[in-house]
């Protein structure tokens, strides 16, 4: 079933309306009046509009999940993006897939973080430690933050 234009764009704008005016998410027919609602908001048509989406591939969780880690890969480590990617829906399959990509690049960003942030190594433990507590902050892992820090040698 393909959903005509008409229908797709009063949806979007039912959708507009119901955002402008801050309804919570819970009971949003409260808010309008019954006119607003027509019969291109019942689920089975939403379903079959997602549905129509996914066929044209205008709407792929592959997309959405590369997209997400592009944009956090040079700002976040590892563990904050998965923690990201998993509070969105990405399935684990996907997540598992990117993790290799993840990684390798993870030393690399938490470096550019560090220097962006700091610029200097740390003078003392309590140096070190607010450092360390700054990377763990942004998902980085501790092996790494061991390893930018040189806790690992000591």
């Amino acid at each position: 079933m393909t959903i005509d234009t008409q229908r797709l764009r009063q949806l979007a704008q039912n959708c507009e309306a119901w955002h402008k005016t801050g309804c919570p998410v819970s009971d949003p027919y409260d808010t309008y009046p019954d006119d607003l609602y027509d019969a291109a908001t019942l689920p089975s048509d939403i379903l079959a509009l997602l549905d129509d989406l996914e066929r044209r591939n205008w709407l792929s969780d592959t997309r959405a999940a590369a997209q997400m880690i592009n944009q956090r890969q040079q700002r976040f480590g590892s563990q904050r993006i998965v923690h990201e990617l998993r509070q969105k829906g990405i399935s684990q399959a996907l997540i598992d897939a990117a993790m290799p990509e993840l990684k390798d690049n993870e030393l690399a960003a938490a470096r550019e973080v560090w220097q962006k942030k700091f610029g200097h190594p740390p003078q003392d433990a309590k140096e070190r430690a607010r450092q360390a507590r700054f990377l763990q902050s942004r998902g980085f892992p501790m092996a790494v933050v061991f390893k930018l820090l040189r806790m690992d040698n000591e």
